[in-house]
Protein backbone atom coordinates (compact mmCIF):
# COMPACT_ATOMS: atom_id res chain seq x y z
CA UNK A 1 0.00 0.00 0.00
CA UNK A 2 1.24 3.93 -0.95
CA UNK A 3 1.13 5.05 2.71
CA UNK A 4 2.74 1.80 4.22
CA UNK A 5 6.41 3.79 3.18
CA UNK A 6 5.88 7.03 4.66
CA UNK A 7 7.73 5.97 7.71
CA UNK A 8 11.12 5.43 5.94
CA UNK A 9 10.63 8.51 3.50
CA UNK A 10 10.26 11.00 6.84
CA UNK A 11 13.73 9.04 7.73
CA UNK A 12 14.90 9.51 4.29
CA UNK A 13 14.24 13.64 4.91
CA UNK A 14 15.83 13.19 8.04
CA UNK A 15 19.25 11.54 7.29
CA UNK A 16 19.42 11.46 3.51
CA UNK A 17 18.34 14.96 2.54
CA UNK A 18 19.18 16.56 6.41
CA UNK A 19 16.14 18.72 5.81
CA UNK A 20 15.37 20.89 9.12
CA UNK A 21 12.74 19.45 11.47
CA UNK A 22 10.42 22.25 10.34
CA UNK A 23 10.82 21.81 6.78
CA UNK A 24 9.66 17.62 7.03
CA UNK A 25 6.98 18.38 9.73
CA UNK A 26 5.62 20.83 6.40
CA UNK A 27 6.12 17.84 4.09
CA UNK A 28 4.68 15.04 6.51
CA UNK A 29 1.41 16.87 6.44
CA UNK A 30 1.00 17.67 2.95
CA UNK A 31 1.66 14.10 2.02
CA UNK A 32 -1.06 13.06 4.28
CA UNK A 33 -3.73 14.89 2.59
CA UNK A 34 -2.81 13.37 -0.58
CA UNK A 35 -2.70 10.05 0.76
CA UNK A 36 -6.09 11.19 2.56
CA UNK A 37 -7.40 11.93 -1.07
CA UNK A 38 -5.99 8.99 -2.54
CA UNK A 39 -8.04 6.44 0.22
CA UNK A 40 -11.29 8.25 -0.39
CA UNK A 41 -10.55 7.52 -4.44
CA UNK A 42 -9.89 3.38 -3.27
CA UNK A 43 -6.11 3.82 -4.65
CA UNK A 44 -3.67 2.35 -2.64
CA UNK A 45 -0.83 0.73 -5.26
CA UNK A 46 1.87 3.69 -5.86
CA UNK A 47 1.62 2.46 -9.29
CA UNK A 48 -1.65 2.90 -9.97
CA UNK A 49 -1.33 6.87 -8.99
CA UNK A 50 -1.60 8.59 -12.58
CA UNK A 51 -1.06 11.82 -13.90
CA UNK A 52 -5.13 12.79 -13.79
CA UNK A 53 -5.73 11.39 -10.32
CA UNK A 54 -3.25 14.08 -9.33
CA UNK A 55 -5.08 16.31 -11.83
CA UNK A 56 -8.44 15.56 -9.89
CA UNK A 57 -6.86 16.16 -6.63
CA UNK A 58 -5.06 19.24 -7.35
CA UNK A 59 -8.38 20.78 -8.73
CA UNK A 60 -10.02 19.60 -5.28
CA UNK A 61 -7.81 21.26 -3.31
CA UNK A 62 -8.72 24.28 -5.92
CA UNK A 63 -12.12 24.40 -4.97
CA UNK A 64 -11.01 24.43 -1.08
CA UNK A 65 -9.25 27.96 -2.13
CA UNK A 66 -5.98 26.62 -1.42
CA UNK A 67 -3.35 29.40 -2.65
CA UNK A 68 -1.00 28.88 -5.69
CA UNK A 69 1.93 28.53 -3.77
CA UNK A 70 0.01 25.78 -1.00
CA UNK A 71 -0.45 23.92 -4.14
CA UNK A 72 2.79 24.42 -5.47
CA UNK A 73 3.79 22.98 -2.31
CA UNK A 74 1.76 20.53 -2.26
CA UNK A 75 3.20 19.03 -6.12
CA UNK A 76 6.79 19.17 -4.73
CA UNK A 77 5.98 17.13 -1.45
CA UNK A 78 3.78 14.24 -4.13
CA UNK A 79 6.85 14.70 -6.79
CA UNK A 80 9.52 14.13 -3.57
CA UNK A 81 7.74 11.11 -2.48
CA UNK A 82 7.80 9.27 -5.82
CA UNK A 83 11.08 9.95 -5.96
CA UNK A 84 12.03 8.31 -2.33
CA UNK A 85 9.66 5.67 -3.55
CA UNK A 86 11.29 5.11 -7.47
CA UNK A 87 14.91 4.99 -5.13
CA UNK A 88 12.95 2.07 -2.96
CA UNK A 89 12.26 0.26 -6.36
CA UNK A 90 8.50 0.40 -4.98
CA UNK A 91 7.65 2.07 -8.07
CA UNK A 92 8.96 2.54 -11.45
CA UNK A 93 7.10 6.11 -12.67
CA UNK A 94 6.56 9.81 -10.66
CA UNK A 95 3.04 10.98 -11.82
CA UNK A 96 3.92 14.29 -11.07
CA UNK A 97 7.28 15.10 -12.74
CA UNK A 98 5.14 16.13 -15.74
CA UNK A 99 2.60 17.88 -13.86
CA UNK A 100 2.00 22.30 -14.49
CA UNK A 101 3.15 23.68 -11.25
CA UNK A 102 0.92 26.93 -11.03
CA UNK A 103 2.80 30.40 -11.56
CA UNK A 104 3.45 32.15 -7.67
CA UNK A 105 3.46 35.87 -7.59
CA UNK A 106 6.54 37.39 -5.81
CA UNK A 107 5.16 39.15 -2.58
CA UNK A 108 7.44 42.64 -2.83
CA UNK A 109 10.34 42.77 -0.34
CA UNK A 110 9.09 44.90 2.79
CA UNK A 111 12.27 46.76 4.00
CA UNK A 112 12.36 49.39 7.11
CA UNK A 113 15.11 52.11 6.77
CA UNK A 114 17.36 52.96 9.40
CA UNK A 115 16.00 55.83 11.34
CA UNK A 116 12.23 53.60 11.83
CA UNK A 117 14.17 50.62 13.05
CA UNK A 118 16.67 52.64 15.61
CA UNK A 119 12.66 53.21 17.27
CA UNK A 120 11.90 49.64 16.89
CA UNK A 121 14.91 48.85 18.84
CA UNK A 122 14.39 51.54 21.42
CA UNK A 123 10.86 51.07 21.85
CA UNK A 124 10.80 48.51 24.59
CA UNK A 125 11.10 49.92 28.13
CA UNK A 126 14.51 49.82 29.39
CA UNK A 127 13.57 49.29 33.29
CA UNK A 128 12.02 46.40 33.16
CA UNK A 129 13.33 43.13 32.52
CA UNK A 130 11.00 42.04 29.94
CA UNK A 131 11.45 45.25 27.72
CA UNK A 132 15.49 44.80 28.33
CA UNK A 133 15.25 41.22 27.36
CA UNK A 134 12.98 42.58 23.97
CA UNK A 135 15.63 45.72 23.29
CA UNK A 136 18.31 42.46 22.81
CA UNK A 137 16.44 40.03 20.72
CA UNK A 138 15.44 43.09 18.57
CA UNK A 139 18.96 44.43 18.07
CA UNK A 140 20.26 41.51 17.34
CA UNK A 141 17.65 40.26 14.73
CA UNK A 142 18.40 43.14 12.86
CA UNK A 143 22.21 43.94 13.08
CA UNK A 144 23.41 40.36 12.96
CA UNK A 145 20.78 39.57 10.15
CA UNK A 146 20.32 36.26 11.59
CA UNK A 147 17.17 34.23 10.89
CA UNK A 148 14.37 33.30 12.96
CA UNK A 149 15.60 29.50 13.44
CA UNK A 150 19.19 31.07 14.12
CA UNK A 151 18.08 33.58 16.41
CA UNK A 152 15.76 31.03 18.27
CA UNK A 153 18.65 28.35 18.24
CA UNK A 154 21.07 30.75 19.60
CA UNK A 155 22.95 29.35 22.82
CA UNK A 156 25.16 31.83 25.82
CA UNK A 157 28.14 30.10 24.22
CA UNK A 158 27.41 31.47 20.77
CA UNK A 159 28.24 35.15 21.63
CA UNK A 160 31.73 36.16 22.68
CA UNK A 161 31.01 39.61 24.60
CA UNK A 162 34.93 40.53 24.26
CA UNK A 163 34.56 40.52 21.18
CA UNK A 164 31.64 41.38 19.94
CA UNK A 165 31.19 38.25 17.57
CA UNK A 166 28.10 36.46 17.74
CA UNK A 167 28.94 32.75 15.99
CA UNK A 168 25.96 32.07 14.12
CA UNK A 169 24.54 28.05 12.89
CA UNK A 170 22.08 27.46 10.35
CA UNK A 171 22.20 26.88 6.71
CA UNK A 172 25.51 27.69 7.29
CA UNK A 173 28.23 28.82 10.42
CA UNK A 174 29.37 31.80 10.03
CA UNK A 175 30.68 34.63 12.62
CA UNK A 176 29.18 38.37 12.43
CA UNK A 177 30.51 41.14 14.79
CA UNK A 178 27.37 43.23 15.74
CA UNK A 179 27.07 46.74 16.22
CA UNK A 180 28.18 48.68 19.50
CA UNK A 181 24.49 49.47 19.99
CA UNK A 182 24.15 45.78 19.99
CA UNK A 183 26.76 45.06 22.39
CA UNK A 184 25.43 47.06 24.53
CA UNK A 185 22.01 46.02 24.38
CA UNK A 186 23.10 42.04 24.76
CA UNK A 187 25.74 43.42 27.94
CA UNK A 188 22.32 45.00 29.61
CA UNK A 189 20.21 41.94 29.26
CA UNK A 190 22.99 39.46 30.12
CA UNK A 191 23.72 41.28 33.28
CA UNK A 192 20.44 42.90 34.09
CA UNK A 193 17.77 40.67 32.37
CA UNK A 194 18.51 36.88 32.10
CA UNK A 195 19.67 36.36 35.22
CA UNK A 196 16.61 36.90 36.67
CA UNK A 197 14.39 34.92 33.74
CA UNK A 198 16.14 31.35 33.47
CA UNK A 199 14.92 29.41 36.08
CA UNK A 200 17.01 25.95 34.94
CA UNK A 201 21.21 26.90 35.53
CA UNK A 202 21.54 24.10 32.64
CA UNK A 203 19.43 26.14 30.43
CA UNK A 204 21.90 27.71 27.62
CA UNK A 205 19.77 29.12 24.88
CA UNK A 206 20.69 32.89 24.63
CA UNK A 207 17.14 34.53 24.59
CA UNK A 208 14.64 33.37 27.11
CA UNK A 209 10.80 33.34 27.52
CA UNK A 210 9.22 34.61 30.35
CA UNK A 211 9.50 31.39 32.22
CA UNK A 212 12.38 30.81 31.26
CA UNK A 213 12.41 28.42 28.68
CA UNK A 214 14.04 28.88 25.17
CA UNK A 215 12.36 31.18 22.51
CA UNK A 216 9.70 29.84 19.95
CA UNK A 217 8.73 31.13 17.04
CA UNK A 218 5.44 31.65 17.99
CA UNK A 219 7.00 34.10 20.99
CA UNK A 220 9.29 35.54 18.40
CA UNK A 221 6.38 36.57 16.18
CA UNK A 222 4.46 38.09 19.07
CA UNK A 223 7.57 40.60 20.48
CA UNK A 224 8.09 41.86 16.47
CA UNK A 225 3.95 42.32 15.66
CA UNK A 226 4.23 44.09 18.96
CA UNK A 227 6.42 46.84 18.72
CA UNK A 228 6.25 47.59 14.95
CA UNK A 229 2.58 47.71 14.76
CA UNK A 230 3.09 51.84 14.63
CA UNK A 231 5.38 50.77 11.51
CA UNK A 232 3.71 52.68 8.52
CA UNK A 233 3.92 49.71 5.97
CA UNK A 234 1.31 48.07 3.13
CA UNK A 235 2.57 44.69 4.06
CA UNK A 236 3.04 42.78 7.62
CA UNK A 237 6.17 42.75 8.75
CA UNK A 238 7.60 39.74 9.49
CA UNK A 239 11.16 38.35 11.82
CA UNK A 240 12.98 38.21 8.16
CA UNK A 241 12.06 42.17 7.29
CA UNK A 242 14.67 42.71 10.00
CA UNK A 243 16.94 40.30 7.82
CA UNK A 244 16.30 41.90 4.80
CA UNK A 245 16.49 45.94 6.07
CA UNK A 246 19.84 45.38 7.53
CA UNK A 247 20.78 44.06 3.93
CA UNK A 248 19.43 47.12 2.17
CA UNK A 249 20.23 49.93 4.89
CA UNK A 250 23.62 48.36 4.64
CA UNK A 251 24.30 48.44 0.62
CA UNK A 252 22.79 52.21 0.80
CA UNK A 253 25.11 53.47 3.31
CA UNK A 254 27.75 51.59 1.01
CA UNK A 255 28.82 48.41 2.74
CA UNK A 256 30.63 45.85 0.40
CA UNK A 257 28.31 42.78 -0.97
CA UNK A 258 30.36 40.25 -0.17
CA UNK A 259 30.91 41.69 3.55
CA UNK A 260 26.36 41.19 3.58
CA UNK A 261 26.97 38.23 1.69
CA UNK A 262 29.14 36.68 4.41
CA UNK A 263 27.09 38.31 7.28
CA UNK A 264 23.85 36.72 5.54
CA UNK A 265 25.48 33.17 5.14
CA UNK A 266 24.27 33.18 1.17
CA UNK A 267 25.94 30.26 -0.44
CA UNK A 268 26.44 33.09 -3.87
CA UNK A 269 25.92 36.22 -4.27
CA UNK A 270 23.37 36.25 -6.39
CA UNK A 271 21.27 35.74 -3.45
CA UNK A 272 22.58 38.81 -1.99
CA UNK A 273 22.15 40.62 -5.09
CA UNK A 274 18.50 40.49 -4.83
CA UNK A 275 18.72 44.12 -2.41
CA UNK A 276 20.17 45.96 -5.06
CA UNK A 277 17.09 46.27 -6.69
Amino acid sequence: MINNYVEEYIDYLHVDKNLSTNTIMSYNRDLKIFLEYLARTGITDPEEVDQNDLKRYLREMRILNKSNATILRYIATIKSYFTFLIDANVCTENPASDINAPKVEKKPMVTIDENDMLKIIDSPEKDTVKGIRDRAILSTLYYSGVRVSELIGLTTGQYDPLSGIITISGKSTRKVRISDLCADCLKDYLSNARPLIVTNLAEDALFLNMKGAGMTRQGLWKIIKFYCKDIEVDIEITPHTFRHSIATNMLLKGEDINHIKEMLGHADIYSTKIYRK
